[in-house]
This record gives C-alpha cells, structure tokens and sequence, in this order.
C-alpha cells in the first residue's frame, strides 16, 4: 500500500492516461454488508485515486461494489454512473482478462441504487478527509485494521485505539514526548553530567535509525522492494559506522571534545541530505545516492559513539553509552515503523527526532 496507492503514483499515471483511458483498481469487497475497515480502505485509496488523477473533481472515481470492489477513475470527466461506462471502462482497460467474473449483467446488478449508495454511505461514514501520499502512509494503518478484523485478531482493539484516529494518534505522541521530556530533566537533575553522554548517544542514534530507515524508504519508493538494494543500504549504514569509529581513534585527544562538535553538525547535515536529495529513477543511481545516504548516517553516528566513548574512557560509562546506543534505535524503529507513519509520516518523525 506504499507506492501503488498513493496521490503521487495516481498523478504519475493520470498523465500517462489517454484522453478516453480508464484505471482499475481492484480491492477487497462484500456481497452483503459493508464492515467499518473496509469502508475505510475504500473511502481512502477512492479519496487518494481522485486526486491523483482528477485534483478537485468530486466524481473522478466510480465504484463498482462486488464481491472484490472495483474502483474505476480516469484523468478526464467521466459520464454518469451506469452499466455501459463500466463495461466500456473494463474493456479498454488492461486488467480485463483476471477480472473476466464482470460480465455486463453482473455489473447491472453491481451497480443498483441500492447497492451504490450502501456502499457510498458505509464509506461516507468513515470520515475520511486525507488521503495518502508517498511519505504519509495513511492505508498502512487501515490494512493494518481490515486484516486483523478478518482474521479475528486479538490485537484488533488494540490497533483500533493506534490507527483508527489520527487526531488522537497526534495527541498522544505530544503527550507521550512531553512526558519523555519531562523524565530527561529529571535524569539530568538528579545524575548530573555523568548522564549526559547517554543521553546524548540516545538522541543521535534515534535520528541516525530515522535518517537510516527514511533513506531505506525513499529507496523502495523510487526502486520496489530489491532484495540486494536493501542489502547493499544496510551495508552501506555499518560500513559508514565502522569506518568513522576507525578514524577517530586516530585523532588526538586534545581535539577530542571539537571532534564532538563536528560530529553533531555532521549528523544535521545528514538529516538535510537524507530530506533533501534528490533519488533518481534508474536503479544503479538510485542504490549509489541511498547507499551514499545510508552511509553518510552511519558515518556520523559511528563517529559521535566513538568520541563520547573516547572522552568517558575509564569512567565505567562504555556500556551505558552503547545501552543508550540501542534504546535509541529500539525508539526510532518502534515511531517511524509502527507508531507515527498513518498520522503524520515518515518526514515529521524525522524533523522532530
């Protein structure tokens, strides 16, 4: 649901469209009532077709409510909704033959008064006012809920609570960062200086994981899922790692403490990089700019580790900075990965870490 389902890959294919061309897309659907996750897979990737190919039209979008729904657009104004559009619309497309089950008399009863407005009211609803883009994956967290609620799951209440209210979803993060907060300060008050090395590795190792796994994102968007694209960024971020904490053991101890400061300008300057450079189509210079990316990150991750255990050496503080190290990362993984992308992305995670 990352790529194929988002404003940016429907405007992408809005401009391929010819003037009479017609897109199918096929979801999950029901012969009877409407359950509350699917309308809301519905309502968004529907929400999400209209303004990719038609911006501001309210009826670029048909639907056809079956057993497996079918969502019809086009990047032109479409006619009134009826069994020949449809018909018309599935014989120019290019998926006509798996979908050979949408015969002309399936489609007349499809698409009844009664079934479409079942169908528009379940979806109508859900309240869905966003729809989703490349880097904020709203129908992650829909999927999420249709195929827990399909399959009985236990953890289905659990993520209705995470993903069923965005609003909600934002309101606990600020609360949840303000109380992060509040025990930091409390940390530094009661321990002092001795806790700010930690602390300081924590913070730098939760915005290299972000930095890491947007790099890893942007990636995947630019290329799909490649196997040795993934491998190769991974390898890219240790390498960068180890490679920084080899240079700073040769730099001296008298220029240790600036070295800290480099090292945390280095690590901005990835966040900007990591934001800002551009990804190219082609898959040899999309995995050379994420590896450099990826790289670049774990560059100045592994140097700002290996300066704070440097400058703490002999003070029994070497493995509280590399438990500090992992905390970061376990934070990272658990906001960019399952908690922050259906209500607010992937770049607001970034730019507050």
């Amino acid at each position: 649901l990352a790529r194929f389902f988002s404003v940016e890959w429907f405007a992408l294919v809005a401009r391929l469209l010819g003037s009479n061309g017609a897109l199918a897309v096929v979801l999950p659907g029901s012969p009877g009532y409407v359950p509350d996750d699917l309308a809301r897979v519905l309502a968004r990737v529907r929400l999400t077709m209209q303004h990719g190919l038609q911006p501001g039209a309210s009826n670029a979008v048909r639907l056809v409510p079956a057993g497996a729904t079918l969502l019809i657009g086009a990047s032109a104004p479409t006619p009134a909704c009826d069994a020949a559009y449809y018909t018309n619309a599935l014989a120019v497309s290019s998926i006509k033959p798996p979908l050979g089950w949408f015969s002309r008399a399936l489609i007349e009863d499809y698409v009844s008064p009664l079934r479409l407005r079942q169908f528009d009211t379940a979806c109508a609803a859900q309240h869905v006012t966003q729809p989703q883009y490349d880097l904020i994956p709203r129908s992650y967290g829909d999927a999420v809920l249709y195929s827990e609620s399909r399959f009985n799951s236990t953890l289905h209440a659990l993520l209705a609570r995470l993903y069923g209210s965005p609003v909600q979803m934002r309101r606990g993060l600020g609360v949840a960062g303000a109380i992060l907060c509040a025990l930091v300060v409390l940390l530094i008050m009661r321990r002092g200086a001795s806790c700010a090395a930690p602390l300081l590795m924590a913070c730098a190792s939760a915005a290299g994981f972000t930095l890491e796994m947007l790099a890893l994102i942007r990636y995947t968007l630019a290329r799909g899922t490649a196997f040795y694209g993934v491998g190769l960024l991974f390898a890219a971020f240790m390498l960068g790692l180890s490679l920084a904490g080899m240079a700073l053991h040769y730099v001296a101890a008298a220029r240790r403490r600036a070295a800290l400061s480099v090292c945390l300008l280095a690590l901005a300057a990835a966040a900007a990089i990591v934001l800002l450079a551009p990804v190219p189509g082609d898959a040899v210079g999309a995995t050379l700019v994420c590896s450099g990316l990826t790289m670049v990150t774990g560059a100045a991750v592994g140097a700002l580790f290996t300066t704070l255990a440097l400058l703490r050496r002999g003070r029994g503080t070497g493995i509280a900075i590399y438990a500090a190290d992992v905390a970061g990362a376990v934070l990272a993984a658990v906001l960019i990965g399952v908690v922050a992308p259906p209500a607010v992305g992937f770049l607001p995670v970034v730019v507050i870490v």
